[in-house]
Formats: C-alpha cells, structure tokens, sequence
C-alpha cells in the first residue's frame, strides 16, 4: 500500500515543539528505515512517540507510517456555526461541512500464522471515547464549559471515527482507537 505524501498538511500542521507545548511533540528517526513508510514520522504525545518506537522495534511489524492518510467526514460540532450562518438544518448531517481527519499511523503486523494484518490506528486518552458524564442542571459556570469541551471532543471523535471504520472496511483494512490501556497492554508505556 503507497501513500500519498501529505507533506501539505504536514507542513501546516507542524509539531509544536516549543517548551511552552502542551505535549511533547516532535519528529521521530526510526532506527529500521526500511519498515518505516512515511517520509517525517511526527508524534503529537509521549504516547505516539513510545508507539513509534515500538513500531520500530517490533520484528512482527512488517512496515509502518505516521499520520499516512486523510479521510473525509463530516464535523457535528464545527459546523454548527456554518449551517446557522447558511440557513440550513443543523440536525442534517447532509448539511454539515466536509472535514479531513489524519490518522495517526498505519502499520502491518504479521500474525502468528503468516498473515498480514493492515491496521489504521488513532491513539486517544481512554477518557475522549467515553461520553462525559452528565452534569446537574446547576452546575457551575467552569463545568458547564469544561462538560461542553468533554462532549464536543467525543462527538468529534465519534464521527471521525465512524467514518475511517466504513472507509478502511471498504479496503479490506481495519480501524482501531488504542488508548493508555492499549498501550500498556502492547509494552509501549
């Protein structure tokens, strides 16, 4: 599978690597180029640099990229100003605009029997794939908007991720969110 250099976003999404960054962000050298597809390899966390690193190291993984594709979808959360300001109904996801969403990274992985498994994968806090749990209907002003950041984060996610499960089905791929647990389970954190 080739992919496109998305070197465009790339370039206009660039690491913050600052020391004022929230996360530790940078651009990853793999050691085993050869297993290694994309041209920069950029990690937005600590978590997806351990990940890339395993990837690296991990004799089961055949070849690996970061950030390689970008899917359409449509935005719930984004949009709503765009349907008000055009006068259409916001609860018709027809309506909403179109977003691009970028993985975080693709590997290949062989399987005990010889197989090879192509998975597109998105690495996510265990707590941005959970609805955030209601709040009372008093609450103060700081967790109602810390509620609204918590629930647009999850229908964000929620669409982005409906839309890369239908479009990797669709090429015999598979889609799958890894979180700390995840990671943890892998060997990566």
């Amino acid at each position: 599978m080739a992919f496109k250099n998305f070197s465009g976003y790339k370039n206009f999404n660039k690491p913050n690597m600052s020391e004022n960054a929230r996360w530790q962000q940078g651009y990853f050298n793999p050691i085993n180029r050869d297993k290694c597809l994309s041209k920069e390899n950029i990690y937005r966390s600590s978590w997806e640099l351990s990940f890339c690193q395993w990837c690296d190291r991990n004799p089961k993984i055949k070849r690996w990229a970061s950030e390689p594709i970008s899917i359409k979808y449509r935005n719930p959360v984004a949009n709503l100003e765009y349907c008000k300001k055009n006068g259409l109904d916001t609860k018709d996801p027809r309506n909403w605009k179109v977003s691009n969403y970028h993985t975080d990274f693709w590997i290949e992985v062989l399987g005990d029997d010889g197989s090879i498994k192509k998975i597109f994968i998105e690495i996510k806090p265990y707590n941005q794939t959970q609805p955030p749990k209601p709040i009372p209907a008093n609450a103060k002003l700081k967790e109602q908007r810390r509620y609204a950041r918590e629930a647009s984060t999850y229908l964000v996610n929620k669409a982005k991720w409906v839309a890369a499960k239908e479009y990797f089905a669709k090429r015999g791929c598979e889609f799958s969110v890894f979180t700390e647990k995840t990671l943890e389970k892998l060997g990566c954190l």
